[in-house]
């Protein structure tokens, strides 16, 4: 296999400030991610990492899949609250009108 700079540039390994940036969130998060096994990662010396691209691919994948939501779409009824079905017209207000029209 021969390797050209666009090959190199494309599965080169990225900084956690570069994984931060592209996924909008802190460095610390991406370090974190590192720390708890779920980001794979490689060190050069004992403090520089290192995160292959392969990497990255494989947990936006994984991270993809499991954002599908898994409970069935919420229909416009039952987004009404219960105390609100529950609700009873007035009927103060329904005897009122009434008697006023036992008076016309």
């Amino acid at each position: 296999m021969t390797f050209t700079a666009e090959t190199l540039m494309i599965n080169r390994p990225l900084l956690p400030r570069e994984v931060a940036e592209r996924w909008g969130c802190s460095e610390r998060h991406v370090r974190n991610l590192i720390a708890k096994g779920q980001l794979g990662h490689f060190r050069v010396g004992e403090r520089l990492l290192r995160i292959p691209a392969a990497a990255v691919e494989e947990y936006e994948r994984h991270q993809s899949v499991e954002a599908v939501p898994t409970m069935p779409p919420i229909s416009p009824a039952d987004t009404v609250s219960a105390a609100v079905r529950k609700r009873r017209p007035d009927t103060g207000l329904v005897r009122a009108l009434a008697r006023r029209r036992s008076k016309l």
